[in-house]
C-alpha cells in the first residue's frame, strides 16, 4: 500500500494538473517555398527563435520571439501567429503595444516612435483605422477615421 501511495503521489505531482503543462519550448521559424514553418532546430543568427508555450508544434499561449535583426515580440500567440495582447519592439527603439490578430496590429494599440510621436487608437489588419498621431507634447498631427486619413489638421 505504501508503494502504491508513493507511486500515486509521484504521478499526481507530475501530471498537468499540478505541473507546468505549458513548459517553455524553443522553436525556430523557417521560410520555405510553401510559406513559413516552425521547427525545433535552427540558428538564432539566421532564424527568428521563439521561446514559450507550444501546441501542435506552433506557438500557442504566451511567448517571446527574437528576430536576427534585433526586433522582439513578447505576448500572446495562437496557431503560430501573434494574437491577443503583446508588445513588438523594433531594434532602433520604436514599439507597438496593443492587440494583434493573425500576426497584424488589430484592435486598440499604441505605436510609439523613437522621436516620441505616437500613433494611438484602433488598427485594422495592420493599418491605421480610427486613430490619431500626436507629437511628444500631445499635439495632434494627423488623424484617421474608418481607415481614411483626414486631410485637414485636427
Amino acid at each position: 500500500m505504501k508503494q502504491f501511495l508513493v507511486i500515486f503521489l509521484v504521478f499526481l505531482t507530475s501530471s498537468p494538473l499540478f505541473g507546468d503543462s505549458h513548459k517553455g519550448e524553443i522553436l525556430y521559424k523557417w521560410k520555405t517555398a510553401d510559406g513559413e514553418v516552425w521547427m525545433g532546430f535552427g540558428d538564432k543568427d539566421t532564424h527568428p527563435n521563439y521561446n514559450g508555450q507550444v501546441e501542435n508544434g506552433e506557438p500557442n499561449g504566451l511567448g517571446v520571439i527574437y528576430y536576427p535583426n534585433g526586433n522582439m515580440y513578447i505576448g500572446e500567440w495562437k496557431n503560430g501567429k501573434r494574437n491577443g495582447r503583446g508588445t513588438y519592439t523594433f531594434q532602433e527603439g520604436s514599439k507597438y503595444q496593443g492587440e494583434w490578430k493573425d500576426g497584424k496590429y488589430n484592435g486598440q494599440g499604441t505605436y510609439t516612435l523613437i522621436d516620441g510621436n505616437r500613433f494611438e487608437g484602433e488598427w485594422k489588419e495592420g493599418k491605421p483605422w480610427n486613430l490619431t498621431i500626436a507629437d511628444k507634447n500631445g499635439n495632434i498631427i494627423r488623424k484617421w477615421d474608418n481607415g481614411i486619413e483626414q486631410n485637414e489638421k485636427p
